[in-house]
């Protein structure tokens, strides 16, 4: 067998995602969530989601817009807060963040804003 020369690295950075949150005069919660959201990043997404899934909040909207990509880290935060809230709903989500939603079954719990 022929052996590899040099050193093969491997770069992983962590995803990037900003958090962004307020109330619409409707009453319900915004969440804008942008970048990537995965495995290395979940956390702050988490941070940002449980105390208003702890809060009587009746009507959270995921505003994803800006969102590239989420994995199954991601969703699982989504999830969870979905379990606690009454009406979640998903706003503007990519061709591809749809995509994911729909081929995981999650697109009854996790519905798009009409």
């Amino acid at each position: 067998m022929d052996e590899l020369e040099g050193e093969q690295t491997t770069n992983l950075e962590a995803a990037q995602v900003s958090v962004d949150q307020w109330q619409e005069e409707s009453g319900a919660i915004v969440v804008r969530i942008s970048g990537e959201v995965d495995m290395s990043n979940a956390d702050i997404l988490r941070e940002t989601i449980d105390p208003i899934a702890a809060s009587d909040v009746r009507h959270l909207i995921f505003d994803l817009g800006g969102l590239e990509f989420i994995d199954s880290s991601g969703l699982t935060v989504l999830l969870a807060a979905a379990q606690k809230i009454p009406q979640v709903q998903l706003r503007d989500p990519s061709a591809i963040v749809r995509r994911i939603v729909e081929v995981t079954g999650l697109a009854e719990v996790l519905p798009t804003e009409p």
